[in-house]
């Protein structure tokens, strides 16, 4: 894992070498190992690259190039089938110096150019350049579990893994994109293509584009998950199918020439990762952390799972201090980000780092396996309404709550819409979903924008993306939504940032393109059930270890209780963020009023805003950090 970044001029006039390596320096995180650069005789092209050594300690530097030195490459990530790769490769006279995957990446697009991408399998994010046709080819990997930014100007084009040393590199300019901040303000994260910056972009999951006299070509989708129904199977071969796929991917991401361990919160995806690591022998090291409040921890269930699949496991508390992590992750980030799971993320890979170089997560399990809680209220609104019965159940449901307020008047947590399903009923489809996975609704957001933006581009994001998925339909649907959107632009930017901000290589074999591609056809009942259990198949897949009753718990999450946090020691953190000093760009773009009646009713108890604080709070943050230049009055 690693550290990326470059540049293509547009004439001839290359940045300072010192800023160039200053840049450079700036994902020293990514890659502690070794630095190394590389620039064309013209010095039109530059690439830079931070090493953390993983695989071919010795021989895997880069910028690396072929026999030639016709093609240059710098690459972030693992490809997990390099040494297949590299067999087919020297059977058609291709001839290799190292023992490192990324030179299967130099040979393979010798071979096939674009068309390389294809028959690579692991998360990868590499620019190349390509001197004989002078061209520079940029890709990402299929889910986008490696990043990769950019910026088109007049003096050139500019890429890096992060945004912060994009920023540091290019000539960018340093405006926010108001539309991007409102979507990041509903969604908890800015969708792809789009960044916080107006003129920074995010080369988009299974995507690649070229670039040819540092002008950018339009990237274009190389790979997308097919949701359509596969083959009816029964439990027997539909279990049989996919552990053998992904014990496979399991076995190709214990490849390592350094020590590896596993994230295990003893849930079921994490779970059965460990389990899997088990079967390919050696005692497996794992690692999670706890918390105090019992409604957020799971550390006994994952002492419970590591106990029964004989692993070497390791502990750790949490307290309420953490929010001193998130300044320093927002820098790497370049952008806000309110997932709240980004802090114990980061708690866990650094406590992970202290025993291990790469760790094996169980990321994916929720997207492909029907495994939010989201997934199941969403189906039976739809149930619900296609019976004509959306009237009639919120009439009932309202009466009930007021015979139950009537009955207990003390009772100050009751309060209307009681359920899930009662606050999305009278909605829109899309609107739904928004309402279950997002931060802030439509109505908190206008009032919070001192002129409140036409262009809802969360909901635009999601309409573009469920489109993509006609095939689908009922589950598939929203889990296809998911992997398009929340997965990508999330749940994997962040395990990205969290773990390599402590140089912690994360690998996730259920998003091995093969063994996502098995699951996502397999029939809706190995995901949800008519009873509205979840992941069937996984609790079933290694009941000789782990019986599938030690699942039956309600899902927590992880997450930390921050609304609790935000009552109490980190209070003067909030009100410093909502009453204290603003930069000139939020006071003229915010309204405090929304934002203090907001926390009042949150400290009274009156609601929980704890997710649309957490997302403002992270907001003003990123303003501090980088000083933004916000739009001026509209």
């Amino acid at each position: 894992m690693c550290g990326i970044l470059g540049y293509f001029l547009k004439g001839s006039a290359a940045p300072p070498r010192e800023q160039f390596l200053r840049a450079l320096d700036a994902l020293e995180h990514r890659g502690p190992d070794r630095r190394g650069t590389w620039f064309s005789p013209d010095g039109r092209v530059g690439l830079g690259f931070r090493r953390l050594s993983v695989i071919d300690l010795e021989g895997g530097d880069q910028p690396m190039g072929n026999e030639d030195g016709s093609l240059r490459v710098v690459h972030n990530g693992e490809i997990y089938n390099f040494q297949e790769l590299r067999e087919r490769l020297k059977a058609k006279g291709h001839r290799f110096a190292t023992r490192s995957d990324t030179e299967v990446i130099l040979h393979a697009f010798e071979e096939r150019g674009e068309e390389c991408l294809e028959g690579l399998r692991g998360m990868f994010a590499f620019a190349l350049y390509d001197a004989r046709k002078e061209r520079l080819f940029l890709a990402r990997d299929r889910f986008g579990k490696k990043p990769l930014v950019y910026a088109e100007t007049a003096a050139a084009f500019w890429f890096a893994s992060e945004i912060g040393a994009l920023l540091r590199l290019a000539d960018a300019g340093r405006g926010v994109d108001p539309e991007a901040v409102d979507a990041y303000l509903a969604l908890q994260y800015v969708p792809s293509p789009r960044t916080a910056w107006a003129e920074v972009k995010r080369l988009s999951a299974a995507s690649a584009m070229f670039v040819r006299g540092g002008a950018a070509e339009a990237p274009r989708r190389y790979w997308r998950l097919d949701w359509t129904p596969g083959e009816p199977l029964d439990d027997a071969e539909a279990e049989e199918g996919f552990r053998e796929r992904f014990e496979r991917a399991v076995k190709l991401r214990l490849i390592s020439d350094v020590p590896l361990g596993a994230f295990l919160s003893g849930g079921v995806d994490s779970t059965v990762t460990a389990a899997a690591m088990t079967r390919w022998g050696g005692r497996v090291k794992t690692f999670t952390i706890g918390f105090d409040d019992p409604r957020f921890d799971e550390s006994a269930y994952a002492r419970e799972a590591a106990e029964r699949l004989g692993t070497e496991h390791h502990e750790m508390r949490v307290r309420a201090d953490a929010l001193d992590l998130l300044d320093p992750l927002l820098a790497k980030l370049g952008e806000p980000f309110a997932d709240q799971s980004l802090l114990p993320t980061h708690l866990l890979s650094k406590f992970t780092r202290e025993g291990a170089t790469v760790a094996l997560s169980g990321d994916g399990g929720d997207e492909l396996f029907g495994g939010y809680k989201r997934y199941a209220d969403l189906m039976r609104a739809a149930r619900i309404e296609r019976f004509g019965l959306r009237r009639p159940w919120l009439a009932m449901s309202r009466a009930a709550f007021e015979i139950e307020r009537l009955a207990n008047p003390r009772r100050r947590t009751l309060r209307w819409p009681r359920t899930a399903l009662d606050r999305i009923l009278p909605l829109g489809s899309l609107e739904r979903y928004l309402a279950l996975a997002g931060a802030w609704p439509r109505d908190a957001r206008s009032a919070a924008w001192r002129k409140p933006l036409e262009r809802d581009l969360a909901l635009d994001v999601l309409r573009t993306a469920i489109s993509a998925d006609d095939g689908a339909d009922g589950l598939s649907r929203w889990q296809a939504l998911d992997v398009e959107s929340y997965l990508t632009d999330d749940i994997l930017r962040k395990v990205d940032a969290a773990s390599m901000a402590c140089s912690l290589e994360c690998r996730s074999p259920l998003l091995d393109h093969e063994v996502a591609a098995f699951a996502a056809r397999l029939p809706p009942r190995f995901k949800l059930d008519a009873r509205g259990r979840t992941k069937g198949l996984l609790k079933n897949l290694y009941r000789d270890l782990v019986p599938p009753s030690f699942f039956e718990r309600r899902k927590k999450g992880f997450s930390m209780p921050i609304g609790e946090w935000m009552r109490g020691s980190w209070r003067g953190a909030m009100e410093e963020a909502i009453s204290g000093a603003w930069s000139s760009g939020l006071e003229r773009t915010f309204e405090r009023s929304a934002l203090r009646r907001m926390f009042d009713e949150h400290r009274a108890r009156r609601a929980d805003h704890a997710p649309r604080l957490w997302a403002w709070y992270a907001l003003t943050r990123w303003d501090a950090l980088f000083r933004p230049e916000w739009p001026g009055p509209r």
